[in-house]
């Protein structure tokens, strides 16, 4: 995965998006997955379609690693007062917060995400 940082957004994205697409290995795809990912600093590239982040919340503790999707997750990762967010705050912090770079697949003619993962997010893992 050498030079992901030098490539260009294009380039990068259908990297991304071939890997999330397969849904396999070294990529994963779904709401719960890419958080489980974000929440173990596995992330490496984070692919989120404009309605992926609408609408969800997420919980975090005082550390971007106790990031779940519902408060009794988060507790029985041991964080002591989780607090409620908009993933749409929430997601772009702990993927900053771990390294993670996002990526938003450009629109086709129809105005729809050329591509879609399940749940409208996908991740680009750094490792399994």
């Amino acid at each position: 995965m050498a030079g992901v940082r030098g490539q260009t957004p294009a380039a990068r994205f259908q990297q991304v998006a071939q890997a999330v697409q397969r849904d396999r290995g070294l990529a994963t795809a779904g709401w719960d997955d890419c958080v489980a990912a974000l929440r173990e600093s596995k992330v490496r590239t984070l692919l989120v379609t404009d309605p992926a982040l609408a609408d969800r919340t997420v919980w975090l503790g005082s550390d971007p690693s106790q990031l779940a999707a519902s408060a009794p997750d988060l507790r029985a990762l041991g964080a002591g007062e989780p607090a409620v967010f908009r993933a749409d705050e929430a997601i772009p912090w702990v993927a900053y917060a771990t390294g993670a770079a996002i990526v938003v697949p450009p629109l086709d003619d129809d105005d729809q995400p050329v591509v879609r993962p399940r749940d409208d997010i996908g991740a680009l893992l750094r490792h399994a």
